[in-house]
């Protein structure tokens, strides 16, 4: 049973025009200002959206995101449709080079700048050179944009709400963003390059599709031609009863530039029903001739053909889906669009698609003689100009799941890692978080030195205006330290160095009296002992890291005093506005601090207090337990928008409680092995492998290993 498709393929085929030159064949008539599209009477806008934790969620999990995705598809009207486009695309090396990679800035350290973008290239060859996006565009064919705008926005709202229930926030995009997607696939090579201004289109009455369209573009009866390289569209053309949920991730991951578009065209419901009640009709009427010629041969014994039994079984389940189920009828799409270099490396793509389709009982069909339309209908257009749907439920449709996993890739970030999943590049930015504290926990071997010790070198080779402050009680960072210029200074009865308690630096801009907080300090200091004096002057250093593994119990409390009190003067003195230069401040094995109420006070002040001063603080401990046992330190881990949780041995179920885990993600940290874990930043959960290869000079900085550690000459 299907609906007619060709009334349907009218609505959202667009302009008619004979394409004349390579520009035309780009099938857009006209852009306005607020990014909507226009081809024919078909206008569309495009939306942004971001991945959500689908391969990685339980079983109960995955029900309610099928669910929910499902009530974003029946939210669209029937005079409205929806496409779904996931992009592969080369990634743009201009962005990589300055977004990602860490500039030189001749200090001394550029050949550790060096070692770290040659691994970050590493990684970045082993995912293929690839980046990911998801884009929703909505159409409408409307006569005029006024009516075509008006609609948009009443569907834009329930779409907005039903995503958000997702956890999945869509982002409007601009006539640049739309335009760009576009010219990374047609002038591969030149990414980065692209520019374009409305104003100037406006202005001047100049092509806008000038600006993306390639040299020389040809559509065969198996393939395109596009400039120097070669592309071909397929749509799905068999579909079984029951689909996997895991089909298009599957898809993606055969072809490095592809691009995946799922077509849902709603069907009013009166008109599903007409078309059910005709096909039963057919049915009926081809028992009744079986039964008849049955009667004239005298053959009282036989049933129902095996073929009419199906049918009928099927057009009931379906009427009772959609009467008692909460079922609508949708026509599906799925179709795609590939490049490659090569007629030969396109066959093989091809074949590598059929393959993994037939797998789940799919089968592509490679649209001979209608390349073009199919291209145009796979491309984020918004259009639909083949006649290959299929009419499914809503059940059957949110079994076309366009999610994976989270990523992150923050400009200006830094590099954690490869998703665990999909293999792409972690790049985060603390500082761009509601609250940049962080907490690393992880039991003993699972890497956790390691990770903090990769941090701070990213940290500190890509901000060298930034400061920052290691509190040592092991004594592991001494090492790390010197190699990048910094000094570790010895904290003990036989030290040297000495601290000053009551050193005072006045800022009028700061929202507390400096004078009043010292007094406090003094006051809190002195109920723990009096006669402490002398002073620090360490040389002044970007990077200081105090070992105080040599503190005995009794001078370890009001030594830390006057230790949190350097480290507090020094964040409130920094410079606040400027990004580069913040200050970051580690505490290695955080629940000894946390044992002594005054140095507890002191982070838990610290953690609320130091964003504000742009500083970012970071506790390292063992055990989850360490934190949920105290409330001063649950309270730092709830203060963190940032969290590295390694290879945990115990203490799951309170992971679960606390961030929603899911079994999944329980089972990966309880098997993890070392240089793995999960990493929350801030709603993003992702699972990351971060082992550095040891033939590496970083290796023999960070590593904890006996025997293993060596600094570079």
């Amino acid at each position: 049973m299907r609906l007619s498709e060709y009334a349907s393929t009218q609505r959202t085929y667009g302009s008619r025009k004979v394409p004349r030159s390579v520009q035309q064949s780009i099938p857009i008539d006209r852009i306005y200002e607020d990014g909507t599209w226009c081809c024919g009477n078909v206008y569309s806008q495009m939306w942004s959206m971001p991945d959500i934790n689908f391969t990685m969620s339980d079983e109960d999990n995955k029900a309610k995101i099928l669910n929910l995705l499902g009530k974003v598809y029946m939210g669209v009207p029937s005079d409205c449709w929806l496409k779904i486009c996931i992009v592969s695309q080369r990634m743009d090396e201009k962005s990589f080079r300055e977004n990602v990679l860490l500039h030189r800035n001749l200090d001394g350290l550029d050949k550790w700048r060096v070692e770290r973008n040659r691994r970050i290239r590493q990684c970045v060859q082993d995912a293929g050179n690839v980046v990911q996006h998801k884009y929703l565009i909505l159409s409408t064919n409307k006569q005029n944009v006024t009516d075509a705008r008006s609609r948009l926005r009443q569907v834009q709202g329930n779409l907005l709400a039903e995503l958000s229930n997702l956890g999945c926030t869509i982002k409007p995009m601009t006539n640049n963003e739309r335009l760009e997607v576009l010219h990374n696939f047609f002038r591969r090579g030149e990414e980065g390059r692209f520019q374009f201004s409305f104003d100037d289109y406006g202005k001047l009455g100049n092509d806008f599709r000038n600006t993306i369209a390639p040299d020389a573009m040809r559509f065969t009866t198996q393939h395109a031609e596009i400039d120097d390289g070669f592309a071909k569209a397929m749509t799905i053309a068999q579909y079984p009863q029951q689909l996997s949920d895991n089909f298009v991730a599957t898809l993606l991951q055969q072809v490095p530039y592809i691009v995946l578009s799922i077509d849902i065209t709603p069907v009013e419901t009166e008109d599903a029903m007409r078309e059910i009640e005709a096909s039963q009709m057919k049915i009926d009427s081809e028992k009744y001739r079986a039964n008849r010629r049955n009667v004239e041969n005298l053959d009282f014994m036989a049933t129902i053909s095996p073929r009419n039994q199906q049918q009928e079984k099927y057009t009931a389940e379906i009427r009772n889906a959609i009467c008692e189920g909460d079922q609508q009828v949708f026509m599906v799409l799925l179709s795609v669009a590939f490049f490659a270099d090569t007629p030969d490396e396109l066959r093989q793509e091809t074949d590598a698609l059929q393959s993994a389709a037939a797998n789940f009982n799919c089968r592509f069909t490679e649209m001979r003689f209608q390349q073009e339309n199919c291209f145009n209908t796979a491309m984020p257009y918004g259009l639909r100009r083949v006649e290959s749907s299929h009419m499914m439920l809503t059940r059957s449709v949110t079994a076309l799941v366009p999610f994976v996993a989270q990523e992150v890739q923050s400009p200006q970030g830094i590099f954690y890692g490869r998703n665990a999943i999909t293999g792409n590049l972690i790049v985060g930015d603390r500082t761009k978080l509601i609250n940049g504290n962080a907490m690393v926990i992880a039991t003993s071997g699972s890497g956790k030195s390691m990770s903090v010790k990769m941090e701070i070198i990213m940290e500190f080779l890509r901000w060298p205006n930034a400061r920052f402050i290691l509190v040592d009680p092991e004594n592991e960072y001494e090492l790390l330290v010197k190699a990048l210029g910094g000094e570790a200074i010895k904290v003990s009865v036989d030290s040297r160095t000495h601290f000053n308690p009551l050193d005072y630096h006045y800022d009028p801009k700061t929202d507390v009296p400096p004078d009043v907080a010292k007094i406090e300090f003094v006051l809190s200091m002195l109920d723990k002992l009096i006669g402490e004096n002398g002073h620090l002057q360490p040389e002044d250093r970007s990077l200081i890291c105090f070992n105080i593994q040599s503190l005995g119990d009794q001078l370890r409390p009001i030594a830390m005093m006057s230790l949190l009190e350097f480290i507090n003067m020094q964040v409130m003195t920094n410079r606040r506005k400027d990004a580069t230069a913040a200050t970051w401040i580690y505490f290695d094995e955080i629940h000894v601090l946390l044992k002594d109420p005054m140095s507890s006070n002191f982070l838990y002040s610290s953690w609320k207090r130091f964003r504000k001063y742009n500083a970012y603080a970071t506790g390292i401990s063992q055990d989850i337990q360490d934190y949920l046992d105290n409330p001063v330190a649950y309270a730092l881990l709830s203060n963190s928008e940032f969290v590295i949780m390694l290879r945990q041995s115990k203490s799951l179920e309170a992971l679960e409680r606390l961030y929603g885990l899911s079994k999944p993600q329980l089972e990966f940290l309880r098997n993890a092995s070392e240089g793995h874990g999960i990493i929350k930043m801030g709603n993003s959960m992702i699972p990351f492998s971060n082992l550095e290869p040891k033939d590496t000079a970083v290796y023999k900085l960070i590593t904890t290993k006996p025997g293993e550690a060596t600094a570079e000459k």
